[in-house]
């Protein structure tokens, strides 16, 4: 599943991260077409959620 295939999927990725215990989510800017290819307006949307993803809590690793 491509992480910008929605502003929701990508924000789950980081929830999902955030609970392995993982501080940083690096995300491509997307291309016009191939295997990244995808939407900048899904991307901008996810780049205005970024203050509230940022107090995402981390789960501590064991």
């Amino acid at each position: 599943m491509f992480s910008l295939e929605s502003v929701e999927t990508a924000v789950e990725g980081v929830h999902r991260a955030a609970e392995l215990g993982f501080t940083d989510v690096v995300l491509h800017r997307p291309r016009a077409d191939g295997i990244y290819a995808g939407s900048l307006d899904t991307y901008r949307a996810f780049a205005e959620r970024l203050p509230e993803l940022q107090r995402v809590e981390t789960t501590p690793r064991r």
